[in-house]
């Protein structure tokens, strides 16, 4: 089925009892879910396979589903901790922001909040969560794209709001002269969202910058398909499946602006809503599951 006549057939769920999920990591063949807060004196990372997680989503009942409940009882009831199908991977006193995987390996990014000051930094994990080492190189730094290349990353200094692509390998550093939030990787594309809210495409080398959306407003992105990306715009509210053609094309794919947005082989889209049905900014929301 082609991407367009997807966005045709598409249905959607929402379990509020998963309300405590603040963030979410597709990678391979694994969906990575984490309750970080900086309220919580100890934040999860927490793993399920994909397969199980499409297969329960599709069920479509919302009420009285364990597989994604919280696996201690903060959150969820004695059964719902027993029955759920998350794994604990790792526990951090520290906000757990970013997970990616590189070289059989995890880089997890945590950041630590005192009255004094808020610092990042990257620890590297072998594939059973062991820490291997701090990457120095990486302190006061987010990583804002997914591996290119095998070994690029761009990164965004928090203290500056430098944007630099990183060799994990050789350390060599480039200078990236644009303000960067977030880039996705399509097959031969980069969708890059600006400080400022523009969304550019590039070819993958970051070179042949286009301008594919100018408006200033609010947007989250993430990749969906080869030729094709997700687009959330809170001006209006609304989030779109939009193509890589010369016409620029957008399809609706929900009447609703998400903060938190991601993707895996057009099976699933996961996003967390910003705004509640009385029009209050709330970060709590149960996520959105699309398909």
């Amino acid at each position: 089925m082609s991407d367009e006549n997807m966005m045709k057939n598409i249905s959607k769920i929402v379990f509020d009892d998963f309300f405590w999920i603040t963030n979410f990591f597709p990678i391979h063949d694994q969906v990575y879910f984490t309750d970080s807060n900086f309220n919580n004196g100890i934040n999860l990372l927490l793993k399920i396979e994909k397969k199980i997680l499409v297969e329960e989503v599709k069920i479509k009942k919302p009420f009285g589903r364990y597989f994604l409940a919280h696996p201690t009882m903060k959150h969820t009831t004695a059964i719902g901790a027993s029955q759920t199908d998350l794994k604990i991977c790792l526990k951090s006193s520290d906000f757990i922001q970013n997970i990616i995987f590189h070289d059989f390996g995890y880089l997890i990014t945590f950041v630590n909040k005192t009255d004094e000051q808020t610092t990042t930094y990257t620890n590297k994990y072998n594939g059973e969560f062991e820490l291997i080492d701090s990457i120095k190189m990486l302190e006061n730094k987010t990583i804002i794209s997914p591996i290119l290349n095998e070994n690029l990353v761009f990164t965004k200094n928090n203290s500056t709001g430098e944007v630099f692509q990183l060799d994990l390998s050789t350390e060599n550093t480039i200078e990236i002269k644009e303000k960067i939030k977030k880039v996705c990787e399509l097959q031969n594309n980069l969708v890059i969202l600006t400080d400022d809210f523009k969304v550019l495409i590039s070819d993958k080398n970051y070179e042949n910058i286009e301008v594919y959306e100018d408006s200033i407003f609010e947007k989250q992105i993430a990749a969906f398909s080869e030729e094709a990306f997700l687009l959330s715009d809170k001006e209006n509210g609304k989030t779109y499946c939009s193509f890589l053609n010369e016409s620029k094309t957008k399809k609706p794919l929900a009447g609703k602006y998400f903060y938190r947005l991601d993707s895996f082989n057009r099976e699933l889209i996961i996003a967390k809503p910003l705004v509640d049905r009385f029009g209050n900014i709330n970060y709590y929301q149960a996520p959105w599951f699309i398909y």
